[in-house]
């Protein structure tokens, strides 16, 4: 192997060398070509003459390693005494040609770039096309440019010729050249490549496909053809192509029956693709493309199928987020067809199966014959403690379009339409459900009766220790209860992708001056619709085993604390002033909304009060069980010898002030006779009885004149 300096204008010696000694591995070398995606050096040539089998061996310069590695051998077919003379070049995608001259006859070899880097030593797979008559004697040159013309020389001439079919030949130089011994280009051609692929398996073992390629028409001149062997499911290893191909041209594809296969056993689909995007589909053996101006790799796929629609079933478990999906394992999935024309069935029978270890259950469809339809769906039976997410059936038809059908809860599907060939993919996702907890507030009277709403009380809920791992609770942690006495918006426990994971939940009141806690419960509905009651015993408690799907909807019940007024009756020495009686007047909520009368209770001890005075003590008064509001207290009589009080006393009871001491009350003495020392009648006696006989006489006086006047008038 010799190398070329551009620099210097010398050549010089890697020193790498071709093994061309083995028998196997003996050539005469014609050809050379670089493949300008890896950089990579190709050389080949014939086995001589008088060797059989005849082949193309190819070995690959490394430039990188100065090593020469031997790729393999392409068969060629050729007699043992036939000359075998030619060239070979790559195109842009690294897909190699060799050509090979005999004569006035000229046949290519065209290698994938993929079978070429997957070459190691043995027969290389290639494909042939037909053998070209009347081309210049011997071509031992050939080179392509980006219009896909092909160019063959040998001695003096240089031929042009329209890609694929070695048509409109013109001569691009007879004389003067010097001698041709190779041709290079640097532009690189449009392919076209047919392909054979069967889904589903073969319905006899025996079964297998022709491929042609025609230029112009469906009986136009035969391009390349190709025959599959062996069962292999998937793309076949025998294809037409690649092949070089002039643009705007129309080129038909076709398949045929080969070995045992019926083509009515099964549905036969085409699609083409430039550049890897499908431009061109349809249904059945044969159909027809003509090379865009633009885009260098054209495949053509034919695609066979027994009369059978492929239906999976893929589960996925999401965590209550809708995060970190999994398979789903073990659940109930249906799929059932219904034939809008000709008879299906399905394997297996059951139209419902449990999914495996990776979430997924199958069903395959058969159909009577390759124009039957049917009408598809999918259903799951739900688990508790789940929720349907999403769910989608991507159909896949053999032509390779696509449907996709949006599923819209675990049944009552629509239906997806299927025929022979379908690969129907059905997603179905399901996330845990959060549980959620609501807490509402509500306060009953004073008397421990008719709970209502509470508006304005903060309560709260937060994640309690003893939660399973990954497990969250949703902000804030507190809020305030409406009109309605509940909160607007629950908490939401949120569980990681595990439907046995559990939740703690600290369930919180906070206390308003002058309420006591009664009690708390919360009621739990599951997922499956059991409920039961767990009671709160404080203000603060912890609502444990919260699962999936579970409901809670706490309340806490207060009641407001009653208040009381004391006070205290004594005279000017305070001295205690037992006797006295009072009415008690307050809110409509007191006493019925009738004033309460208040007798003094005297007793040894507070027990033996049962009036509305609570206090034992003489003088002294205690009023308990008081509601909320405004009270007017007023003495309706006093202690013998004293005056009640001139103006009622008024006082307010209230959350912030429960018990009011008005302390003491200090009573007016009424004023008496002076009471004589000796225990006689005092003066003071004989004064008052003397003005009583004078007031006397004035009233006898002023009614004996009244008399008189009115005689006087009669």
């Amino acid at each position: 192997m010799y190398r070329f300096d551009v620099n210097t204008g010398s050549w010089s010696s890697t020193k790498a060398q071709v093994d061309t000694y083995r028998t196997i591995r003996s050539a005469v070398f014609v050809a050379g070509a670089v493949d300008l995606g890896t950089g990579r050096y190709y050389i080949g040539g014939f086995t001589p003459q008088y060797n059989s089998p005849r082949s193309f061996q190819l070995w690959e310069y490394n430039p990188a390693t100065n090593a020469i590695s031997y790729k393999g051998r392409i068969a060629t077919g050729i007699g043992s005494t036939a000359v075998a003379n030619g060239d070979m070049g790559f195109d842009a995608n690294g897909n190699l040609f060799v050509v090979r001259g005999s004569g006035s006859t000229a046949t290519i070899y065209s290698v994938t770039a993929a079978n070429l880097a997957s070459a190691n030593g043995g027969i290389i797979t290639s494909s042939s096309g037909n053998t070209v008559d009347n081309t210049t004697t011997n071509v031992n040159g050939v080179a392509f440019d980006a219009d896909g013309k092909g160019y063959l020389s040998s001695g003096d001439i240089v031929q042009s010729y329209d890609m694929p079919g070695w048509t409109n030949q013109k001569t691009i130089v007879s004389s003067n050249f010097g001698g041709s011994t190779d041709l290079a280009s640097c532009g690189s051609p449009p392919t076209i490549t047919i392909e054979k692929f069967v889904e589903g398996g073969r319905v006899a073992s025996g079964d297998q496909f022709g491929l042609s390629l025609r230029q112009g028409s469906t009986t136009g001149t035969v391009i390349g053809t190709a025959t599959t062997t062996g069962n292999a499911n998937g793309q076949q290893p025998e294809r037409v192509g690649p092949l070089p191909t002039v643009r705007n041209v129309e080129l038909h594809f076709a398949e045929t029956a080969a070995g045992t296969t019926n083509l009515s056993n099964y549905a036969s689909s085409y699609r083409c693709l430039v550049d890897g995007v499908q431009t061109v589909q349809g249904t059945g053996t044969a159909g027809k493309i003509t090379i865009p101006s633009s885009g260098q790799a054209v495949e053509c796929r034919f695609y066979n199928s027994p009369l059978i629609a492929q239906v999976n079933v893929h589960k996925q478990i999401t965590d209550s987020k809708g995060e970190n999906p999994q398979p789903g394992k073990n659940w109930t999935v249906g799929a059932t067809a219904q034939a809008i024309t000709g008879t299906i069935s399905s394997t297996p029978s059951a139209t419902t199966q449990q999914t495996n270890t990776e979430g997924t259950s199958s069903w395959r469809f058969q159909f009577g014959a390759s124009n039957n339809k049917a009408d598809l769906k999918i259903r799951e039976v739900m688990q508790d403690g789940y929720k349907f997410a999403s769910g989608k059936c991507d159909v896949t038809k053999l032509d390779g379009t696509k449907t996709t059908i949006t599923l819209t809860g675990p049944d009552n599907n629509p239906a997806a339409g299927i025929v022979p060939g379908d690969v129907v993919d059905c997603t179905i996702v399901n996330s845990l459900k959060p549980a959620s907890v609501s807490i509402g507030k509500q306060l009953q009277d004073f008397k421990g009766q008719n709970p209502k709403p509470a508006s304005n009380w903060t309560v709260g809920a937060t994640l309690a220790a003893g939660s399973s791992s990954g497990t969250s609770i949703s902000t804030p942690a507190t809020s305030l209860t409406g009109a309605d006495g509940k909160v607007a918006t629950p908490w939401a426990i949120n569980f990681p992708n595990n439907p046995t994971a559990t939740a703690n939940v600290t369930i919180t009141e906070t206390m308003q001056t002058g309420y006591d806690f009664v009690s708390g419960v919360c009621s739990v509905t599951s997922a499956s619709g059991a409920k039961a009651d767990k009671n709160l015993s404080s203000a603060t408690s912890v609502l444990t085993g919260l699962k999936p799907g579970d409901v809670a909807e706490c309340t806490f019940t207060n009641k407001p604390k009653s208040g009381a007024v004391l006070w205290q009756k004594i005279d000017e020495a305070s001295k205690a002033l037992s006797g006295s009686q009072w009415t008690l007047t307050g809110p409509s909520n007191f006493n019925g909304g009738q004033g309460l009368a208040i007798q003094d209770c005297i007793a040894q001890e507070a027990s033996s009060c049962t009036g509305a005075d609570r206090d034992p003590r003489a003088g002294g008064f205690k009023i308990p069980e008081l509601p909320w509001g405004q009270y007017q207290l007023e003495e309706t009589k006093a202690p013998a010898g004293y005056y009640p009080l001139d103006e009622p006393l008024e006082f307010e009871v209230s959350a912030d002030t429960l018990t009011l001491d008005r302390g003491p009350i200090e009573n007016t003495r009424r004023e008496g006779p002076a009471i004589p020392l000796t225990g006689g009648l005092g003066s003071d006696f004989y004064s008052m009885l003397g003005g009583g006989i004078l007031a006397a006489g004035l009233v006898g006086a002023g009614l004996s004149r009244l008399r008189k006047r009115r005689r006087g008038v009669s």
